[in-house]
């Protein structure tokens, strides 16, 4: 029985260990993307800059809409890939605690039945004074 139990300590260290895995996979992937989407950004609202001051509209309002709507899109662009991180951390650690509560469900199944087998075997010896 402490061999059972043992092992499923090792199981859910072992889960943890996945899903502690899997999270940091996905936050070193979101602090690689966000340099490369702030420079795009950085690079659109330059070549609007230069559009703009070519035609000699750079104090206009139409700079700033177009200015503003560049950097509402690089904003969006990063606030999804944070909504994105935080659904798949959200999605394995809900998985890490429907496996966690699957396996001590069948460890407490298991302590039942070798409950009731060491019953059922104590109650078949001969009676003993």
């Amino acid at each position: 029985m402490l061999a059972y139990m043992r092992a499923l300590g090792f199981e859910e260290a072992e889960a943890e260990r996945q899903t502690a895995g899997k999270i940091e996979q996905g936050q070193q992937r979101y602090a690689l993307e966000k340099p490369r989407v702030q420079s795009q950004g950085i690079e659109n609202r330059e070549n609007i800059q230069g559009s703009f001051e070519g035609r000699g509209l750079l104090r206009s309002g139409a700079y700033a809409t177009a200015n503003a709507r560049a950097l509402g899109d690089e904003q969006y662009q990063l606030g999804s890939m944070q909504m994105g991180l935080a659904d798949d951390i959200g999605s394995l650690e809900s998985q890490l605690a429907a496996a966690i509560a699957a396996a001590r469900r069948q460890a407490s199944e298991r302590v039942l039945q070798i409950g009731g087998q060491q019953y059922l075997d104590e109650q078949s010896l001969p009676y003993r004074s």
